[in-house]
């Protein structure tokens, strides 16, 4: 399973997201040449070069358009615009692989309705590129949930109303090729991630006034409905400007993502830099996309978070007690702790406070699974408490033994867990136990 992350460090625009994409090495150039003869726009090519935003390595994707031999290709109306209904059209007719023609037109159809001033109502396009890549990728997968009231279209024509309004939207010739392109590029390199989930962070809108103009400007403005924004300092004159395209917004909106502050969970397989046309003195006028390979396991991911050699690390030796129980929720309790990170889990002999015997559970862990391992031990097994000793400098499997150091059975209650300075981990009786006064802080 796959998820891509699309990042907007200093905006986005429809030739930052395919130039992320030929940096990544998810697409390469000739690809990207071969989907442009397919579009068959006579003499309009493409380049790309390697280039930095504030210092930072990116690629740039540049449109040349050499005449207008294109617009043969269209029916203009007469006073020299373009319906979005013949762009439609034009994409209908051409041999593009289908579900990259159907996110293609999903993009189209968003940015049309952008200047009709509406919202565009989604055809799930990504729904089903999600449901066949799970499919191809791992016949043993779940299958993906999708949308209440989802059906998988039967045809091309299912995905879209023929007559909807936004097909009216009108179109300068100059911004045509431009669309046609970044909407296309964008599908296309969508569907070749092979992503089952997306991800994006807060979007970099812009704004401010410049001349006559306030920023974002409509249509601009209108795709930013229901998104968050994180946006540049406001001295940052420059910042000023729109730093998110319309294009660029309706090709983030046509993947629907889940808004995260940073990458989601997983292991990074291709991450690429795609740069703007602005090349700013204050800011990076860039775009990143990363692709991972994602998993709900924490635990298949431990050996990805090991240091170099000679690196500095810090692990801990945790101990609790255990009040008895049966080997089946033993095991289970032990599986758990390592898929969370753990090493070294075991079982050892112990007695409590009165003589009595007693299980005790030991292992080791680094110190970022510290807090995940305390609140599943204090929430989710008979633990009453935890004690647990820093090591430095330990190489890995490496464990340190210690005397008897479980809390002894019944002295605390179940509740949230609080430390105290000897490193003892506990459940408090109630909020005005002594004791309990400091917060957890591996909460």
């Amino acid at each position: 399973m796959k998820a891509l992350y699309l990042e907007s460090v200093g905006g986005i625009a429809g030739d930052m997201f395919t130039a992320a994409f030929l940096n990544a090495g998810i697409v390469d150039l000739r690809e990207m040449n071969n989907v442009l003869e397919i579009l068959n726009l006579p003499d309009v090519s493409i380049s790309l070069e390697d280039t930095r935003r504030r210092g930072i390595p990116c690629s740039y994707l540049e449109v040349r358009i050499d005449s207008d031999s294109w617009k043969q290709r269209f029916h203009f109306r007469a006073d020299g615009r373009l319906r979005m209904y013949e762009m439609v059209e034009y994409l209908a007719g051409l041999t593009l692989e289908s579900q990259t023609m159907r996110l293609a037109r999903e993009i189209l159809m968003i940015h049309a309705s952008a200047r009709m001033g509406r919202p565009y109502s989604g055809s799930e396009v990504v729904a089903s590129m999600i449901q066949e890549h799970s499919g191809s990728s791992n016949s043993d997968a779940a299958p993906v949930s999708q949308p209440a009231g989802y059906k998988q279209p039967e045809s091309l024509q299912d995905t879209f109303d023929p007559q909807d309004p936004a097909l009216q939207s009108l179109y300068d010739p100059e911004e045509v090729v431009d669309l046609l392109i970044d909407a296309t590029f964008a599908s296309h390199c969508i569907r070749r991630s092979e992503a089952t989930s997306f991800f994006a962070s807060p979007v970099r809108s812009g704004g401010g006034a410049r001349g006559a103009e306030r920023h974002p400007v409509h249509p601009t403005s209108e795709l930013f409905r229901g998104l968050p924004v994180l946006n540049l300092k406001a001295e940052l004159t420059d910042a000023l400007r729109e730093l998110s395209t319309p294009t660029g917004l309706s090709i983030l909106r046509a993947t629907d993502p889940v808004f995260l502050p940073t990458w989601p969970e997983g292991r990074v397989r291709y991450m690429g830099v795609g740069g703007g046309k602005f090349n700013s003195e204050e800011f990076a006028n860039l775009f990143r996309v990363v692709l991972l390979d994602k998993t709900t396991d924490p635990g298949l991911y431990a050996p990805s978070r090991r240091e170099p050699e000679g690196y500095v690390s810090i692990q801990y030796d945790v101990r609790c007690g255990l009040s008895p129980s049966s080997p089946e929720k033993m095991a289970g309790i032990l599986d758990e702790l390592e898929k969370k990170g753990a090493s070294e889990v075991r079982l050892y002999q112990r007695k409590d406070n009165s003589g009595k015997p007693a299980l005790g559970l030991a292992f080791v862990c680094n110190d970022d699974d510290l807090t995940a391992l305390s609140d599943y031990l204090l929430t989710s097994t008979p633990a009453f408490g935890i004690r647990y000793e820093k090591i430095r400098n330990a190489p890995q499997g490496t464990s340190r033994t210690g005397g008897n150091t479980a809390t002894p059975a019944g002295e605390l209650a179940s509740g949230s867990g609080v430390s105290d300075p000897d490193g003892l981990l506990r459940k408090p009786t109630s909020p005005d136990s002594p004791g309990t006064s400091e917060e957890n802080p591996y909460r």
